[in-house]
């Protein structure tokens, strides 16, 4: 399963991938965090992810 491009902002994955984050850092991903849960609970799963069934 992964969630279609688009829904993850850049400054999210930047701030979330840094090491050491500075106690401002840390507030702005907290917010950045709160704020891609309010855009995407409200949406359907097919309208977020593209899974794939696999066979084993």
């Amino acid at each position: 399963m992964t969630i279609r491009p688009g829904h993850v902002r850049g400054e999210f994955i930047e701030l979330a991938r840094k090491e050491g984050r500075s106690a401002e850092e840390e507030t702005r991903l907290a917010a950045l965090k709160r704020e891609m849960r309010d855009r995407l609970v409200p949406l359907a799963p097919e309208d977020v992810y593209d899974a794939k069934v696999s066979r084993a």
